[in-house]
């Protein structure tokens, strides 16, 4: 059975929800090209959704299978104070309590760059 920490709409301004490092105020990771479907950072991931709307974001703890897309996949490192998830210049986020130390993070979307309307998180502890 898979824990949801987090389920809701966030309104993605500039065209992007993320996760990050809540303690570290340097974790947003940084787009390279800003034509990345996602970036992943040492401390977050951010992904590229439709722009300046609400897109439906879910934070799932544990292995998820999926029948959405597989955006990126990787880790992170989570600080004491947990993680944030959302989007910063909207105001629109939330803090999520979890463990510090080494993160697994797969990101799945229901579409790619612009048309992505909805967005999936799934952390697993590696600690």
């Amino acid at each position: 059975m898979r824990d949801v920490l987090y389920s809701g709409k966030v309104y993605a301004l500039h065209a992007q929800v993320a996760l990050f490092d809540a303690e570290d105020a340097n974790s947003y990771p940084q787009w390279k090209t800003g034509t990345e479907d996602a970036v992943l950072g040492p401390k977050g991931v951010a992904v590229a959704t439709a722009s300046d709307t609400e897109v439906e974001v879910t934070v799932y703890k544990g292995k998820r299978a999926s029948d959405e897309i597989l955006c990126i996949s990787g880790e992170i490192q989570v600080g004491d104070q947990g993680l944030v998830v959302g989007n910063i210049v909207s105001g629109d986020f939330a803090q999520l309590a979890w463990p510090p130390g080494q993160t697994s993070v797969d990101v799945y979307t229901n579409g790619r760059g612009q048309e992505v309307t909805r967005v999936v998180f799934v952390v697993e502890s590696l600690e």
